[in-house]
């Protein structure tokens, strides 16, 4: 070959290998970039969420491929791989700033992860190496925000509710709870809603993932609706009734729920500074109680109980401004009292008798009481504060009548003791009861018709005989194995007959002739005659035993107090109905008068109480779920007891009832000033008349139109006795 066609060649072969080598590089030069920013999330069953950015290069991808290693390693010859994945394959997510994510299952353990993008010119070089724990992690939810719990009535509400599970899922909002007319939206959790009525109403918002709606979590609150978008303001000055402003202490601010007969509820204790005071209040009625260390606790204005108390009526845009001046405390003094206690009959001593001081506060009106037990020889001995007004009894025990200091068994005409020093000779001579010989026995069945074993049986005398004082006494027998009850020796009267015990799941109740059951109020229970040598027998009671129910682990609990008194009200039976009026659940009140009904379901019940010598009491309750506690305050309104005939049922009628505008009242054989009050169902005084009735019979009208609907309870009263008669008024 000549060697001009070898140089030839030598330059073809050159450029051959040239072009080459230039298709070589363009092809590596079409590779993708290496994803970027890297991240694994431990999911559930052992599954990993893997998510990774894309850098936009202009190089077309065809997929990923996901590496993963046993254990905490950047060495890439320990890495498998764990999925090849197509840019279209529906299992890969997409979402903002071009990232991508997918579930793979590993297992559990320490994992290592890197991943890489390819084409048809090759695979690009690994992602940084990300190393995390893949197990059996619990998925959750979680609210990152906080709810609006403020609204005005008339303006929009609103709220955003934000929630993040913890594999970045994606979620969605519902509720589960909440007022008419309020609405979300599911995918950005925005809430908007226009009140229309001024309260508290709950919601319970509900963030779930779209993939697993059994993975959830509720964001329960309540919201204040207001009426008032302008300040209204209630702001004092407390001074000494003595001079000179209240150095410090509380005005604590109470707001009075309307269509309610609960107490008002506590909205906050405002402090004194130098006798001054302020809050920004809602639109509404409310009270103040002064409270301190250096002054008496008084309501405003000037009231000794919340019963007194002075009513502050808000509007809305109003600016009150009240003055109020309270007693400096005086310097409590504790005194010794001392007295025996003996038989009238033989002045034998009466040991382990219960002597009972009633204490009220000279300044604030406040009740005390105070017991203290004779020793063997009857004496007793107690300090007693100087502040108080004392009245001093023994209530019947044994064979003995109750008797008032000094010997007298009216507490109206007990002597009231007011210590200005050590006092003794506080005695009391003890009659002994009379022996009579009745008898009046029954049973106690279950409603199958077999008897109740070992229970107590209480005989409750209602009406004495005539001239012979006592408040409603009761007398206990219990059962034998056939559930038989026998009374011996009772006082002479008009008697009712209960059955109550914790111990059964038997309904507590009164006996009504003619009834298939108990019934739960005293004033429905029939009457029983027993004289001196009554014999009376085969009085059947039939308790029906409280159905089987689930139970829950809500409560409802509160006190049951005197309406009149503000003292608690001991052994007062509670029932919990449903909204069919059957018997759910029941309780008694304790010696301090508080009261439990536990292990409730989610519901709306009726709250029923009953009391011997109190009217009957209901509410309506509701317990928002199975761990819901609701407090729930009992006030008993004394039942008017008959103490003369001059205000008796047949000489006094009140009509209509009930009523819209005015009441009449109906007069018969009268001759004398008489005195009208009338209270709210809080036992707030609103009204206070007299008027001079005439021998004959008369009516009287009493105007009642700036009254709104409710209950309420007309007292009428000769300054001697009073009768109380509840009426309703309805327009």
């Amino acid at each position: 070959m000549n060697r001009s066609l070898l140089k030839y060649n030598l330059l073809i072969l050159l450029l051959v290998l040239i072009s080459e080598s230039i298709i070589l590089f363009a092809k590596n030069d079409d590779k993708p970039e290496h994803p970027k920013n890297l991240t694994v999330t431990s999911n559930v069953g052992g599954f990993a969420k893997i998510r990774w950015q894309v850098v936009i290069s202009g190089t077309e991808i065809s997929g990923f491929k996901i590496y993963f290693a046993h254990g905490n390693t950047d060495n890439l010859a320990n890495f498998s791989l764990l999925d090849s994945i197509s840019k279209e394959d529906i299992n890969l997510h997409k979402d903002g700033d071009n990232f991508h994510w997918m579930f793979e299952h590993v297992g559990t353990g320490v994992f290592s992860f890197y991943v890489t993008a390819f084409n048809e010119h090759g695979e690009s070089e690994p992602s940084d190496i990300v190393t995390q724990t893949i197990g059996e992690t619990e998925l959750k939810i979680e609210f990152h925000t906080t709810p609006n719990t403020d609204a005005i009535v008339g303006e929009n509400y609103y709220y955003k509710a934000v929630a993040k599970a913890s594999n970045l899922g994606l979620i969605k909002y519902d509720l589960e709870k909440s007022p008419d007319g309020m609405e979300i939206n599911e995918t950005t959790g925005e809430i908007n809603w226009t009140p229309q009525e001024k309260g508290k109403y709950p919601v319970n918002i509900k963030a779930y993932l779209i993939e697993n709606k059994d993975i959830c979590k509720y964001q329960p609150y309540t919201v204040n609706v207001k009426s008032c978008n302008k300040r209204s303001t209630i702001s004092g000055t407390v001074s000494y009734t003595e001079g000179g402003l209240v150095e410090s202490g509380f005005a604590k601010l109470y707001k009075k729920i309307e269509q309610s007969q609960n107490d008002p509820v506590l909205i906050s204790p405002l402090a004194i500074s130098n006798g001054n005071f302020t809050v920004n209040v809602d639109e509404g009625n409310y009270f103040i109680k002064f409270e301190g260390e250096k002054f008496v606790s008084e309501w405003y204005e000037n009231a000794g109980n919340f019963n007194e108390a002075k009513e502050i009526q808000v509007k809305c845009g109003n600016d009150i401004q009240i003055t109020a001046d309270v007693n400096k405390s005086v310097t409590v003094i504790k005194y010794l009292v001392t007295g025996r206690v003996t038989r009238e009959s033989d002045g034998e001593p009466i040991a382990n008798a219960v002597v009972r001081f009633d204490g009220k506060n000279l300044q604030s009106g406040t009740n005390l009481g105070k017991p203290v037990f004779t020793g063997p020889q009857g004496y007793f001995e107690i300090q007693l504060e100087n502040n108080y007004s004392w009245i001093v009894y023994i209530n019947g025990f044994q064979n003995y009548l109750t008797q008032y200091y000094d010997k007298v068994d009216n507490p109206t005409e007990a002597t009231q003791i007011i210590l200005q020093g050590n006092r003794d000779s506080v005695d009391f001579k003890l009659k002994e009861k009379p022996t009579y010989m009745n008898r009046v026995s029954g049973t106690l069945t279950s409603d199958d018709g077999n008897g109740i074993p070992h229970v107590k049986v209480i005989a409750f005398l209602v009406k004495p005989i005539p001239d012979y004082y006592r408040e409603y006494i009761g007398k206990p027998s219990t059962t034998d194995e056939n559930g038989i009850f026998i009374f011996e020796n009772l006082n002479p009267g008009r008697y009712i007959f209960m059955f109550f015990s914790s111990e059964t799941r038997n309904i507590p109740g009164y006996y009504k002739s003619n009834s298939n059951t108990l019934v739960k109020y005293w004033r429905e229970a029939t009457e029983i005659e027993i004289g001196t040598d009554t014999e009376k027998s085969g009085i059947i009671l039939k308790a029906q035993r409280l159905p089987v129910q689930e139970s829950g682990r809500g409560k409802i609990r509160g006190m049951a107090k005197d309406a009149g008194t503000d003292i608690a009200v001991p052994y007062a039976v509670v029932f919990a109905l449903d909204l069919n009026s059957y018997t759910k659940y029941f309780t008694i009140s304790d010696d301090l008068g508080n009261y439990e009904i536990r292990g409730m379901k989610a519901g709306k019940y009726r709250i029923y109480s009953d009391k011997i010598g109190y009217n009957q009491y209901k509410e309506d309750v509701e317990l928002q779920d199975d761990n819901s506690i609701v407090d729930n305050q009992i006030s008993l309104f004394p039942y008017p007891t008959s103490v003369t005939d001059d205000l008796s049922f047949k000489n006094i009628i009140i009509y209509p009832n009930p009523a819209d505008f005015e009441i009449n009242l109906s007069l018969t054989g009268f001759n004398s000033n008489l005195y009208l009050k009338v209270f709210n169902s809080l036992g707030i005084q609103i009204l206070n008349d007299s008027y001079i009735a005439a021998d004959t019979k008369d009516i009287y009208k009493i105007k009642i139109s700036d009254f709104s609907n409710g209950f309420y309870y007309l007292e009428i009263g000769n300054g001697f006795n009073s009768r109380i008669y509840p009426f309703v008024i309805a327009r």
